[in-house]
Order: C-alpha cells, then structure tokens, then sequence
C-alpha cells in the first residue's frame, strides 16, 4: 500500500501509471513496540473492527510445491465469515534477529505476531510522514528503503513462487515517479552503504540492480515493461541507470 501513499508526496509525479493490486497490508513495526496510551495495538484493532485469525501454519502451494510458514496472525474485516489470505487483511513484520533460527515475534507480548524477515529494518529507517485524506498523517518507509528492499527479497520470493515481478513494478513507479528527489537521497544512500548492518544489504541491491537493469533483455527491465507497457525495456534501463548514477559516489 506504501507504493500508492507516496503520491501524497508533494514532489510527486503522477506519470500514469496503475500498479497491480493488493490484498494484504503489511504494517512495520520494531521489535519490541512501545504501547502509546495505555492500549496496546492489538486491541484497538480489534476495537476497531477487525476480527483476528491464526493458524500454526499456513499452507501455501507455490509452483515448486508445498511450503510451511510459521505461526501467523491476521486482521481481516469482521464481515468475513471464513477468511482466507486471499481476502483483505492487516499483518506485520519485523526485522529478522537470528537468521538460523529466529520464529515470528510478539512485539507487544500479547496475541500480535509479527513475521521476522530480513531488511524490515532498512525500512524503518527514517520514515517519511504524508498527510492522507480521511486518514491523517502517516508514515510510510522511505521511497529509496522501499525501492532497495523491493529488489532484496527477490530471491526469497522467487523461491517461494510469489509475485517478484510486481515488486520491479512497484519499485520502478516509485522512484520514477520521485525522480525530483533523488539527489536529497544520495547522502542517506551512502550513509546506509557505510553502516554495519545495512552495507553488506545496499551492496547486494547495487549488484541486483546492474544484473536487472544493464541491459535490454535484463529480468527487471523486462518485468517493468510487462506491467506498465508505456515504458519499453529501454526507457526502464534509462530511468535505473540515472538512478544509480545520481547515488553514485563523487569520483
């Protein structure tokens, strides 16, 4: 849902382009989450209207075969009488610790679960706030965090069977889309590619991005233009190519 509040941005660029849809929202959150006001989250969720579900494992059939993920837990709208993930629903992440054998946390020691992955916590690294209408101020991660973790988890969802080609879309509609920003977000890039944890990531994403971008019959050129054919394969490679070059450091 991040891909589409950018818009609220005041320098973004509404280039026409219509993303693929979504039925899950995916709420960040650190590890442990602070409770405001005396009401933890989980309940004002609740409160709110929502009806929770979990399930031990959820069983999810991609083309290489069966997988099982850990305990999870999902907010979808009371209406619904048997839920599935293939309906609306609110889940959260948060940042893998121990990568050989970390399980879903509980950032607020009560029923909320939370889904450890890698790179959550590149994206929670200085937020972006935007005012949404009917909604109020929001924060959402910010547009580089976004894009860089987008190209990250590639592999893994590519192992699993999910969507990794939307995640080229969206990423590719942000950044275009901001392109007045980018030289604002060089000295955050080369903060982040010189902090212990984050270098060894923003590394990685500069390396897949050159596999994806460089040329024309790349992955992720092709993978854009599939979704927004107003782009060609070599108009995409410009706009990633720029991208890098203005991130670049000083030579």
């Amino acid at each position: 849902m991040a891909r589409d509040l950018y818009r609220f941005l005041p320098s973004y660029i509404d280039l026409g382009l219509t993303g693929v849809g979504t039925l899950d929202l995916d709420i960040a959150v650190a590890d442990p989450l602070l409770v405001v006001g005396g009401t933890n989250l989980h309940d004002l969720l609740i409160s709110a209207g929502l009806r929770y579900h979990t399930r031990d494992a959820l069983r999810e059939r991609p083309p290489q075969g069966l997988i099982l993920t850990p305990v999870a837990g999902h907010y979808f709208p009371d209406g619904l009488k048997h839920p599935s993930r293939r309906d609306p629903h609110v889940e959260f992440i948060t940042q893998l610790r121990q990568p050989a054998s970390d399980s879903n946390a509980h950032p607020q020691n009560d029923q909320l679960i939370a889904y450890t992955l890698d790179y959550v916590g590149l994206l929670l690294e200085e937020p972006v706030r935007v005012e949404v209408p009917r909604l109020g101020v929001v924060l959402i991660p910010h547009p580089l965090a976004y894009a860089l973790q987008k190209v990250l988890i590639r592999s893994e969802r590519q192992r699993n069977g999910q969507n990794y080609a939307k995640d080229s879309a969206d990423a590719f509609k942000v950044v275009a889309s901001l392109r007045s920003e980018w030289a604002a977000w060089r000295s955050k890039f080369h903060l982040w590619r010189n902090h212990p944890q984050y270098g060894a990531w923003i590394r990685q994403a500069q390396s897949l991005w050159s596999q994806l971008y460089d040329r024309f019959a790349d992955r992720g050129a092709q993978e854009v233009n599939a979704a927004y054919p107003n782009y060609d394969a070599t108009a995409v490679m410009t706009v990633m190519r720029d991208l890098r070059g203005v991130l670049a450091p000083p030579t």
